[in-house]
């Protein structure tokens, strides 16, 4: 049975990475072999991250929402997320 892409991709990815750190791990490790690291294991978590959502887009049991019920889900839930802060305050006069 053949591979996903992204599957593939993210093996890829690891072997990279895995040669990466032997290659940081040597005693004549260069400022580059550190720096390829870094940017190695970013480009893995990307290509983890994407094959979750990959993974995540199949799930039939979460509700498929259009585009503006997206967009006010994901608004509400940000001022939700704000609500003291953005609560104004409001101002008072004392009545004579």
């Amino acid at each position: 049975m053949a591979k996903e892409p992204v599957q593939q991709e993210l093996e890829d990815v690891e072997l990279k990475l895995r040669s990466a750190r032997e290659a940081v791990a040597r005693a004549d490790a260069t400022e580059k072999d550190k720096a390829d690291l870094k940017l190695i294991e970013q480009e893995y978590l990307a290509a983890q991250q994407k094959e979750r959502r990959q993974s995540n887009a199949g799930d039939a049991s979460r509700p498929r929402l259009d585009g503006k019920k997206a967009l006010d889900k994901k608004l509400d839930e940000a001022l939700e997320g704000t609500f003291p802060g953005s609560d104004p305050v409001s101002l008072s006069r004392r009545l004579q």
